[in-house]
């Protein structure tokens, strides 16, 4: 079984250092938390101000959907509530526009 060894700066940054012979699911648990600090900072970091906003709004909801999925509390209700909303207006969108486009027959 590994040792998980965890300093304060690790936390913080989500890594994480591991003895071998690590298991599959602590692979997968730092490939993960690596995956969200990397989207995340992504969005932070995006070049179009116009759009950084949604796609900081996007990769937070989406990471809390994951959360909720997994039995995780929701990290920042707010957003998680802006991103809900996002999607509900996306969805009627592409309702109106499906409804336009079918054919009769």
């Amino acid at each position: 079984m590994p040792h998980i060894v965890e300093t304060e700066d690790e936390q913080l940054d989500y890594g994480r250092f591991y003895t071998f012979p690590a298991t599959t699911h602590d692979i997968t648990r730092a490939a993960g938390r690596r995956t969200w600090v990397l989207l995340h900072g992504l969005a932070d970091h995006y070049p179009c101000p116009p759009c950084k906003g949604i796609f900081q709004t996007l990769v937070s909801g989406i990471h809390d959907m994951v959360n909720l999925h997994l039995d995780k509390p929701v990290h920042n209700p707010r957003r998680f509530e802006e991103f809900l909303g996002m999607v509900h207006e996306v969805e009627k969108t592409y309702r109106s526009k499906t409804v336009k486009h079918q054919v009769v027959h």
